[in-house]
């Protein structure tokens, strides 16, 4: 890996597939959790409908989203490879951190911390911006504290987070404030 050759980059809807495995193998990497049940299997079965007509509707779906001026995406490349993405957006009342991965193997050499630049500088800070973080994945934790995101001490239930034997990935939500002048 040469990390001259990543690059961050608008995403495009052909991106989804590439972004969609990022995610895969990051969760394999990332949540499972044996002592709240949380195996490797059950991580595995959350990505094991993409290949059918119900995960290709699903991915129609996120291609559509491109079209939203209120979210955004970002991709780093090593070439052609997708090593990681970033997806963010503008909600009414607040910002909104949806997702940042870096596969494993490109972790550690300021990939995220790129990304994560470019989403606070498309975000702007005239509002409060929040993200859900397992609450197990203590290296997102301090990546983000780094970026001055505090716990805000609630607890987190989504969608995104359930697996299909019907465990729930634990999250907690963090968020920057606004700096009032």
């Amino acid at each position: 890996m040469n990390l001259d050759n990543i690059e961050i980059v608008d995403s495009t809807p052909q991106d989804v597939f590439g972004i969609r495995n990022v995610q895969k193998i990051t969760w394999i990497d990332t949540y499972p959790n044996l002592e709240l049940g949380i195996t490797k299997e059950d991580i595995k079965s959350n990505f094991s409908k993409d290949n059918t007509k119900e995960g290709s509707r699903q991915i129609e779906g996120w291609k559509s989203r491109y079209s939203d001026p209120n979210e955004h995406r970002w991709v780093a490349k090593d070439g052609n490879e997708i090593v990681g993405f970033c997806v963010v957006s503008r909600e009414k009342s607040n910002y909104r951190i949806q997702a940042i991965y870096v596969l494993p193997s490109y972790q550690g050499n300021g990939i995220g911390r790129r990304l994560f630049d470019m989403s606070l500088q498309w975000l702007g800070n005239d509002k409060d911006i929040y993200v859900n973080v397992v609450s197990y994945n203590v290296n997102a934790i301090k990546f983000y504290e780094k970026f001055g995101f505090i716990k805000t001490g609630k607890n987190v239930v989504d969608d995104i987070a359930s697996l299909p034997s019907g465990v729930t990935l634990p999250e907690i939500e963090m968020v920057k404030k606004i700096i009032h002048r």
